[in-house]
Protein backbone atom coordinates (compact mmCIF):
# COMPACT_ATOMS: atom_id res chain seq x y z
CA UNK A 1 0.00 0.00 0.00
CA UNK A 2 1.31 3.64 -1.35
CA UNK A 3 1.07 7.10 0.88
CA UNK A 4 1.61 9.91 -0.93
CA UNK A 5 2.51 12.77 0.57
CA UNK A 6 2.58 16.32 -0.67
CA UNK A 7 4.51 18.60 2.11
CA UNK A 8 7.33 17.60 3.70
CA UNK A 9 6.01 17.32 7.06
CA UNK A 10 8.15 20.74 8.20
CA UNK A 11 11.79 18.32 7.78
CA UNK A 12 13.00 19.16 4.53
CA UNK A 13 16.37 16.88 5.47
CA UNK A 14 14.83 13.65 5.75
CA UNK A 15 11.95 14.50 2.93
CA UNK A 16 13.66 16.92 0.00
CA UNK A 17 11.55 15.83 -3.07
CA UNK A 18 7.82 17.02 -2.70
CA UNK A 19 5.81 15.41 -3.70
CA UNK A 20 7.22 11.67 -2.54
CA UNK A 21 5.66 8.40 -1.67
CA UNK A 22 6.19 5.70 0.86
CA UNK A 23 5.68 2.02 0.75
CA UNK A 24 4.06 0.27 4.15
CA UNK A 25 5.31 -2.86 5.14
CA UNK A 26 2.46 -5.03 6.62
CA UNK A 27 4.00 -7.60 7.73
CA UNK A 28 4.90 -6.18 11.47
CA UNK A 29 2.92 -5.46 14.17
CA UNK A 30 1.91 -1.97 14.37
CA UNK A 31 2.41 -1.15 10.09
CA UNK A 32 5.74 0.21 9.84
CA UNK A 33 5.95 3.37 7.12
CA UNK A 34 9.38 2.77 4.83
CA UNK A 35 12.09 5.54 3.22
CA UNK A 36 10.40 8.42 1.04
CA UNK A 37 10.97 8.19 -3.00
CA UNK A 38 9.77 10.60 -5.44
CA UNK A 39 7.09 10.28 -7.84
CA UNK A 40 7.04 8.86 -11.14
CA UNK A 41 6.81 11.38 -13.44
CA UNK A 42 5.95 8.86 -16.37
CA UNK A 43 2.21 9.60 -14.63
CA UNK A 44 2.37 13.15 -14.75
CA UNK A 45 3.08 12.63 -18.89
CA UNK A 46 0.40 10.66 -19.03
CA UNK A 47 -2.14 13.03 -16.94
CA UNK A 48 -0.63 15.99 -19.60
CA UNK A 49 -1.01 13.22 -22.61
CA UNK A 50 -5.08 12.94 -21.38
CA UNK A 51 -5.82 16.46 -20.74
CA UNK A 52 -4.32 17.13 -24.22
CA UNK A 53 -5.92 14.61 -26.07
CA UNK A 54 -9.69 15.22 -24.35
CA UNK A 55 -8.82 18.91 -25.87
CA UNK A 56 -7.87 18.31 -29.32
CA UNK A 57 -11.00 16.04 -29.77
CA UNK A 58 -13.32 18.64 -27.82
CA UNK A 59 -11.82 21.49 -30.75
CA UNK A 60 -12.67 18.60 -33.43
CA UNK A 61 -16.12 18.14 -32.49
CA UNK A 62 -16.26 21.66 -32.05
CA UNK A 63 -14.92 22.44 -35.63
CA UNK A 64 -17.89 20.15 -37.37
CA UNK A 65 -20.59 22.27 -38.01
CA UNK A 66 -18.49 24.36 -39.64
CA UNK A 67 -17.56 21.61 -42.62
CA UNK A 68 -20.75 22.42 -43.78
CA UNK A 69 -20.91 24.58 -46.96
CA UNK A 70 -23.15 27.09 -45.28
CA UNK A 71 -20.91 28.08 -42.58
CA UNK A 72 -17.68 27.63 -43.85
CA UNK A 73 -17.71 31.45 -42.62
CA UNK A 74 -17.35 30.22 -38.97
CA UNK A 75 -14.46 28.69 -39.66
CA UNK A 76 -12.14 31.44 -38.32
CA UNK A 77 -13.84 31.88 -35.31
CA UNK A 78 -13.91 28.29 -34.44
CA UNK A 79 -10.64 27.98 -35.08
CA UNK A 80 -9.16 30.78 -33.02
CA UNK A 81 -12.06 30.71 -29.96
CA UNK A 82 -11.85 28.08 -27.38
Amino acid sequence: MKDRDITNHGNSKKHPKVPHEHDWDWSVDPPKRGPAYSVPLNNIGKGIAVVGGGYLIYRGVRMIPSLLPPLWWTIPANAICP
